[in-house]
């Protein structure tokens, strides 16, 4: 096993005059090599051309021209034996903060280790998949579009940079899920519900109407939504009350009750845990960090 030296840890701001925007791009046309440090967020890599040696400290893959990483926040991470041609687009992202609908992002199953560089059940490391040549051409024309736009730094800038990235997560999420053979599901019996969660999720709803919507047993609701979504329908649907909830914290002057009366929660308290728990900060102090307007209630 090939130990690391000591991480450098980076805690690099995604920010650029003034803009907290949380996506940054790098396209590096001579990467050189780097020592072991890791990030504050996430970062996804696409190699352009040239070859080097990836490791993390356990693992050491050799990396060329298609090949994509995800490196989950936390983990160490170096380049070595880096040839002189080696270029490749660095994408740093904070998934929980960008502005992502999910709408049906959540019938791809590489689209949460796109964004996250984790598998489920995963400790640790990072995700690596090889594109093939004919398969790769688009990503990287998205990943360079993206790269200028950053650089360009034009009116509209986050507006047309996310759109950009949405379209290269979608894409590599495929890429991923047919390079790794990950088993699909049955897309028409899960898709309506997933619609009508997406859409009704402030609304009072129950497993019994999921039922009715997709036209399925409670049994084969919840065995083909877990195929799809990773989660049952009802945690599904709370994350989408919880997402709310933190765009409404990140962007709105609305107290905590507002936000919770806007979002489907009938208890504030109970919202305020459940946002806790996913996110590791309570309400209040989740928009103090993450630039919420200043107002509303305690937690």
């Amino acid at each position: 096993m090939f130990h690391p030296q000591p991480d450098i840890v980076e805690l690099a701001r995604l920010t650029r005059d003034g803009d907290t925007f949380p996506l940054s791009v790098y396209y590096e046309r001579h990467q050189n090599a780097m020592e072991f440090h890791r990030h504050d967020f996430v970062e996804l890599v696409l190699i352009l051309s040239g070859h080097c040696v990836h490791t993390d400290g356990v693992r050491e893959i050799p990396l060329r021209r298609g090949d994509v990483c995800v490196i989950p926040r936390g983990v160490s991470h170096s380049y070595r034996q880096v040839s002189e041609d080696l270029a490749l687009i660095n994408i740093l992202f904070i998934p929980e903060t960008l502005p992502i609908s999910r709408l049906d992002a959540v019938l791809l199953p590489g689209f949460k280790p796109i964004l996250t560089g984790c598998l489920p059940n995963q400790s640790g490391g990072y995700i690596s998949f090889h594109v093939e040549e004919e398969q790769f051409r688009f990503p990287e024309a998205l990943a360079l579009a993206l790269a200028e736009e950053h650089e360009t730094y034009a009116p509209g800038n986050n507006f047309v940079s996310l759109g950009i990235f949405m379209a290269l997560a979608g894409r590599l999420a495929r890429c991923y899920s047919a390079e790794r053979h990950v088993a699909g599901f049955d897309y028409g019996s899960v898709s309506k519900v997933i619609a009508y969660l997406n859409k009704n999720y402030r609304e009072e709803i129950s497993i019994a109407k999921l039922c009715r919507i997709g036209g399925m047993s409670k049994s084969s609701l919840m065995r083909n939504f877990k195929n799809a979504a990773g989660v049952s329908p009802l945690q599904y649907l709370l994350r989408l009350r919880l997402d709310e909830a933190a765009f409404l914290l990140r962007s709105t002057e609305k107290s905590l009750g507002e936000i919770a009366a806007a979002v489907g929660f009938n208890d504030v308290n109970y919202l305020s845990r459940q946002f806790k728990r996913a996110q590791g900060l309570p309400p209040s102090l989740y928009r103090k960090k993450y630039g919420g307007r200043s107002g509303g209630e305690n937690p």
